[in-house]
């Protein structure tokens, strides 16, 4: 069996330091049991199954939401307590209902400065729990395979699955804690709406460990168990399912389209605006039509460090509004739009976007 390095070892405590994000070797007699499940699942033949993977589910909670598009740094300061989940017809009546999430770090550890999360992270986690699904453990190229809806098998540029490794590194490390007694107790007043069964969903936001082969330079990725805003997603019924052929775009059947890769970009807008089209579902259901703004697609490209968007930059914005055009064409050639134009206002020809739902 090829010798395995570990990259990165789950916390068990707080105090366990940051240092374990660093390679250290690793041998079955230190890891009894953790290296011999790891080293079953390298040579179970039954791997291939992940290849039957048909859909990918995304959670869409206002939890998750707000985390990614406000700074990282005002939830480790505690300036942002959390959001409120009340409906807006509750809201009117001045019905609040909290939940509080708390962001933290193990003693000891430390992110790079101006560290922050962003739509590649979110990315990550959704295709992290729909791998899960099939195996605990899987490797990078996979995970990075299953975010561009590619055959699951498919060779990933070393250089990408460094960049993807990096964040999943981090996300190991930051712990959160969701709060949702009051959402559970709001819940419960009516049958209709999906019942609680945790009043606190807690853990890393990526709780995992990270292993190396020593002789073919895979990474592997081993899930102790689903993320904690996933689990939350899940009891609350906020998991949109999207058909896995809906990830890649760079065909539509057996076509070409008019996108050649899924670049991080192309990635974060086909996101974005599934999570809008299953927005307008539940808001407009009898008209199926509704707006999107043109700068929320820009702040939530912005917000994300993986991203390459310079909004002050003309050569980039244009660049970003031919990539929404272009997925959403091939979105309307997937069935999934029936139609989407652009509307202006004053003097900006491109304010919002008007999208038709089948």
């Amino acid at each position: 069996m090829a010798e395995k390095k570990q990259v990165w070892q789950h916390p068990a405590a707080p105090e366990t330091p940051v240092e374990k994000l660093q390679p250290a070797p690793i041998s079955s007699e230190a890891f009894p049991d953790t290296a011999s499940k790891i080293a079953a699942t390298f040579t179970s033949p039954d791997m291939p199954v992940l290849n039957a993977i048909k859909q990918v589910e995304i959670s869409n909670t206002k939890a998750e939401n707000a985390l990614l598009r406000k700074p990282f740094s005002s939830w480790i300061s505690k300036d942002i307590p959390g959001v409120d989940v009340a409906s807006t017809k509750d809201k009117q009546l001045g019905r609040h209902i909290p939940v509080d999430m708390i962001v933290s770090l193990p003693s000891g550890a430390s992110l790079p400065q101006g560290y922050d999360l962003g739509a590649t992270d979110s990315t990550i986690l959704n295709a992290a729990s729909t791998l899960s699904q099939f195996t605990p453990v899987f490797t990078i190229a996979q995970l990075v395979n299953v975010m561009n809806g590619d055959a699951v098998y498919s060779e990933v540029k070393p250089t990408t699955q460094k960049e993807i490794l990096d964040r999943v590194k981090y996300m190991a490390s930051i712990r959160i804690t969701i709060k949702a007694a009051a959402h559970q107790k709001y819940n419960a007043e009516k049958r209709s709406r999906p019942q609680l069964e945790h009043s606190t969903f807690t853990g890393f936001l990526l709780p995992a460990n990270i292993w190396e082969d020593g002789i073919s330079g895979e990474t592997y990725i081993r899930l102790l168990q689903q993320p904690p805003l996933y689990t939350y997603a899940k009891e609350t019924r906020q998991i949109i399912t999207e058909k896995y052929e809906m990830m890649d775009l760079t065909h539509v059947g057996t076509k070409k389209s008019p996108i050649r890769y899924m670049t991080p970009q192309v990635r974060n807008i086909r996101d974005f605006f599934l999570r809008e089209i299953n927005r307008i579902s539940k808001q407009n259901k009898v008209s199926g039509t509704g707006p999107v703004l043109y700068e929320s697609v820009y702040t939530y490209l912005l917000k994300d460090p993986y991203g390459t968007f310079d909004i002050t930059k003309k050569p980039s914005k244009q660049r970003v509004n031919q990539n929404i055009a272009r997925v959403l064409d091939v979105f309307v050639g997937k069935g999934k739009l029936i139609s989407w134009k652009p509307e202006p206002k004053g003097r900006k020809k491109l304010y919002r976007i008007v999208l038709q739902l089948p």
